[in-house]
């Protein structure tokens, strides 16, 4: 279908297509801000008004336009649109965003367009990385494992979740994030009961698998690392859920290639007989945390999300994939879990995050 605008309106996207990335909007959801990208002339940043002059600073895009805080969004984004012979045309809105409202008070005021979603057009733009982002990244995801390792050198049993994931926060700031999505702690028989936003007084002891996992935003863009502890010596048994997950994660890192769909790694992953409790799954990593491709069964007949419809996607060159896995071991009462970040090129996978010795778990003394 031939489109003559698109319209990104996500935090995310906007800060792809703009270059200025504006951390309010994700906090201040009526704030909106917003892309206007014709398919021939010069593109649009609308934002309000109280940030035009940082757009102005940090975009690229030339053309910044205001709205006050006692107008609606929606109806200066019809006036740009209005203004650029777009009433009648076909408008490709980022609808997996934009609210149910805002699209009817857009409809209202531009009756005679037609309107398609983006969300996938954005979505596969930024799937494929620049080598500027790959360096970027990289360098992100290292501090991110760089402020695990750190953290993990001080920690003592006796330690309690909460205490452990406050550390994590301050090291991650440390390191140079701006900021920290999330942290998650699991010591104990927390561990057997999935993973868990909320660290508690749950101290660590003799014998623990601790599921630690933490992402970061660096300048706009997500970190995602996992790596676990064991306190005290590891046994037999836990060395070896440990080599089997571990091993695992390699095979998924091998399968990881340029050419092959998303779903197809992931069905290809669960066929190995050898590994059937381990839990596979990967996903993109860019400017949101989970971000497509994700490598999972594709519905067909399920929702039409870019979520869904790019498990159906091929994995490409200079993708930035996650590669995650789990096993969780009942009878041990324990649950094993990390990921890599891994970079596709035309040659395979490479793994980017290299600072752990991961052939081993790190041991809490």
């Amino acid at each position: 279908q031939h489109l003559d605008v698109l319209v990104a309106v996500s935090p995310e996207n906007v800060a792809y297509t703009s270059g200025h990335s504006e951390d309010t909007l994700h906090i201040l959801r009526d704030r909106i801000s917003a892309t206007i990208i014709p398919a021939d002339g010069d593109p649009i940043y609308l934002v309000v008004s109280m940030l035009e002059n940082q757009a102005r600073l940090y975009s690229w895009i030339k053309d910044v336009r205001g709205y006050k805080h006692d107008e609606s969004p929606i109806k200066v984004m019809a006036d740009i649109l209005e203004e650029r012979g777009f009433t009648g045309g076909n408008v490709a809105l980022e609808k997996e965003y934009f609210t149910a409202g805002y699209y009817e008070e857009l409809c209202g005021y531009l009756p005679k367009a037609h309107y398609a979603d983006g969300s996938t057009i954005l979505a596969k733009a930024r799937a494929v990385k620049s080598e500027d982002e790959i360096a970027f990244i990289e360098a992100a995801e290292k501090a991110n494992e760089t402020a695990h390792l750190k953290v993990y050198r001080t920690l003592r049993p006796g330690d309690t979740e909460i205490a452990i994931a406050r550390r994590l926060l301050a090291q991650n700031l440390l390191e140079g994030a701006d900021f920290t999505n999330h942290v998650t702690v699991n010591a104990g028989k927390n561990t057997t009961i999935g993973l868990r936003y909320i660290p508690d007084e749950t101290p660590i002891r003799p014998g623990d698998v601790v599921t630690i996992d933490t992402g970061c935003k660096y300048a706009g863009y997500t970190t995602d690392m996992s790596r676990p502890v064991v306190v005290g010596k590891p046994n037999e048994r836990q060395q070896s859920m440990w080599r089997k997950l571990w091993e695992a994660n390699r095979k998924a890192v091998e399968a990881t290639r340029a050419g092959v769909r998303a779903s197809e790694m992931y069905a290809h992953l669960r066929r190995m007989k050898d590994y059937e409790n381990v839990w596979f799954y990967a996903h993109g990593l860019g400017l949101f945390v989970h971000e497509p491709p994700l490598c999972t069964p594709y519905f067909e007949h399920g929702m039409r999300t870019t979520s869904n419809l790019s498990a159906n996607w091929e994995i490409q060159p200079n993708m930035l994939l996650m590669v995650e896995n789990s096993l969780r071991d009942p009878a041990g009462g324990q649950n094993y879990h990390f990921e890599d970040l891994v970079l596709v090129t035309e040659n395979g996978a490479r793994i980017l995050s290299t600072v752990m010795d991961t052939r081993e778990m790190f041991v809490v003394e």
